[in-house]
């Protein structure tokens, strides 16, 4: 569908206890006419073909998603800058009486955006990496406890595993602001009988939430309040951005 028919979509009532999260393949998002100059400047440089055609994506989603939150802007219209120096974007126009923050991720063939109210949210979405790349990666942004855990793992389960960590460690310095300036290994996970991921040194101030996407894909979301509730969207097949 073209640009300027977001309102076909329901419009979501952002309420202040909540983070909508939209999923979608690279190749769904094909409205692309909503970017603003700089993103097609960025986009510019991208060389590969699949970055570059994901990069399009996820940031014309988190147009559309911000409209269907405030229908009364069109997806070309809001402004958004990469706060410094760690690049999380921040709407700076229009300027609304709501205190909305937003987040993205993509993967080469997948894209995902979060949307809440006040808080600080962050997002991220990776496919499972190989074996190899997990024992190499694995001591560098794990902590202790979460190496000592891999390791009771059996070897099929532990690209699952680490791919889940770090989906829910990149998720939560983006919400910082900090992003991969962070050290992933400082901020450490454990999980409750039902699998619900927490914070390791016991900061509750946060919601998790973790799902596959995919068979290869795993997503986390982070949102730095407690109580939050996370509704997930996915685009019909009817629908196209």
């Amino acid at each position: 569908m073209k640009p300027a028919d977001s309102a076909l979509w329901p419009a979501v009532n952002l309420r202040t206890h909540e983070a909508h999260v939209w999923i979608a393949a690279t190749e769904e998002v094909t409205a692309l006419d909503c970017l603003s100059s700089e993103e097609l400047r960025r986009w510019s440089r991208i060389l590969p073909r699949e970055p570059r055609r994901a990069f399009a994506a996820a940031h014309a989603l988190t147009r559309h998603a911000l409209s269907w939150c405030v229908p009364a802007v069109r997806p070309s219209e809001w402004q958004l800058r990469a706060s410094k120096p760690h690049g999380r974007p921040e709407i700076c126009a229009p300027l609304l009486d709501e205190n909305i923050r937003v987040n993205l991720s993509h993967t080469d063939d997948m894209v995902a955006v979060v949307v809440a109210r006040t808080v600080p949210c962050g997002i991220d979405v990776e496919r499972r990496t190989d074996p190899a790349t997990v024992a190499r990666l694995s001591e560098r942004v794990l902590s202790a406890a979460e190496v000592a855990r891999m390791r009771g793992l059996e070897p099929e389960a532990r690209a699952d595993h680490f791919c889940l960590l770090w989906t829910l460690k990149e998720a939560t310095t983006k919400a910082l602001g900090k992003g991969l300036s962070l050290p992933f290994a400082t901020v450490g996970f454990d999980f409750d009988e039902s699998h619900q991921a927490h914070r390791a040194d016991g900061d509750r101030e946060w919601s998790m939430k973790s799902w596959r996407a995919s068979p290869q894909h795993h997503v986390s979301v982070a949102v730095h309040a407690p109580a939050v509730d996370f509704v997930i969207h996915k685009l019909p097949e009817e629908i196209r951005v």
